[in-house]
């Protein structure tokens, strides 16, 4: 017969196994460096890739809507602009995902901690921790 400790370890388990356990192990698949850096670099590709379909958009828009004559505009101005805008956003959005993705896999190691004492406590049929 089951212990009431031991149906409320495995119901924990059974919660985090149907909730996060695929996600986590993707994650600690990984070293810490490693899995920031790819996802990192996932993001700055797509940052890069949007950046440049709206520059072709506002360079169309130019061209055709406002009918601007090619000669006409400064290209080298308008080229250090925009690139100083997205170099600037380029940095901050990789900040912000360098901090989101440390965090993303922080959680999961305090996660699969919690795990690996959980099993451990059913393996003894110990008191149960909140």
């Amino acid at each position: 017969m089951v212990g009431k400790r031991k149906l409320i370890i495995m119901s924990k388990l059974a919660v985090y196994e149907k909730n996060d356990a695929r996600k986590d192990l993707r994650k600690m698949s990984y070293y810490r460096h490693d899995y920031v850096y790819k996802r990192n670099m996932g993001l700055r590709l797509c940052f890069a890739m949007g950046s440049f379909i709206i520059i072709i958009f506002y360079m169309l828009h130019k061209f055709a809507i406002e009918e601007a004559d090619i000669f006409a505009l400064d290209i080298a101005a308008e080229a250090m602009t925009v690139v100083s805008i997205i170099v600037a956003m380029l940095l901050i959005s990789s900040l912000l995902g360098t901090v989101k993705y440390n965090l993303e896999y922080e959680q999961a190691t305090k996660r699969m901690k919690r795990y690996q004492t959980l099993l451990g406590l059913l393996e003894k049929g110990g008191a149960v921790k909140k």
